[in-house]
């Protein structure tokens, strides 16, 4: 699949942790003001990046907003491993 037609962004934003913030990282695919979204998560070992070639085919109907998680990807990683919690 050819993904130069499609919209794709990469975004950060910042959160609260235990110790102080932290930076989510995400990629955003589709128009950034359709009220249609769909958020893919990732799993345990994994990436935002697994979901390009099903996001960019979504994308001319959904906005599609792939995350990773802390300490994963594109993310903050946290600085103490208790901090990861399902909470957080």
């Amino acid at each position: 699949m050819n993904l130069s037609h499609t919209t794709m962004t990469h975004h950060r934003f910042s959160c609260a942790n235990p110790r102080g913030t932290h930076r989510i990282a995400y990629t955003q695919w589709g128009k950034p003001n359709n009220p249609q979204v769909i958020i893919c998560l990732h799993g345990l070992a994994r990436n935002s990046r697994d979901f390009d070639f099903v996001a960019a085919a979504l994308a001319s109907d959904y906005r599609v907003i792939c995350p990773d998680i802390i300490g994963h990807g594109d993310s903050d990683r946290l600085s103490h491993k208790e901090d990861y919690t399902y909470a957080l």
